[in-house]
C-alpha cells in the first residue's frame, strides 16, 4: 500500500516565513508520497525535479542547487527527476 502524506497545514493557520523546524532527505518515488507534506525543498545539485504539490498538481521545476523553493509538496516523483540531494523542509 503506498504511503500517503499527512497535511498538518490548516488554511486558517498563520504561516511564518521564519526558519524551518526540520529537514529530511527525500527518497524519490512514483508511488509513495512523503510522510508529511513539506513546506518547501532544496536540491544539492542542479536538475529537473518532478513534484506533486500539496493540492495534487504535478509539475516539473528546473531546480538550482542551494535555492530554497517555498512550495508545499507531498511527493517527489522518480521519473524524469534528475536533481540530486533533494531535501524536504518542514
Amino acid at each position: 500500500m503506498p504511503v500517503i502524506a499527512v497535511d498538518n497545514y490548516s488554511p486558517n493557520q498563520q504561516r511564518q516565513l521564519g526558519p524551518h523546524d526540520d529537514a529530511a532527505a527525500v527518497t524519490k518515488s512514483d508511488t509513495d508520497e512523503l510522510v508529511e507534506v513539506a513546506e518547501g525543498f532544496l536540491v544539492g545539485a542542479d536538475g529537473n525535479i518532478v513534484i506533486k504539490t500539496a493540492r495534487g498538481t504535478t509539475l516539473t521545476i528546473a531546480a538550482k542547487a542551494g535555492v530554497e523553493y517555498r512550495i508545499r509538496i507531498r511527493q517527489v516523483l522518480s521519473t524524469n527527476t534528475t536533481a540530486t540531494g533533494i531535501v524536504a523542509l518542514y
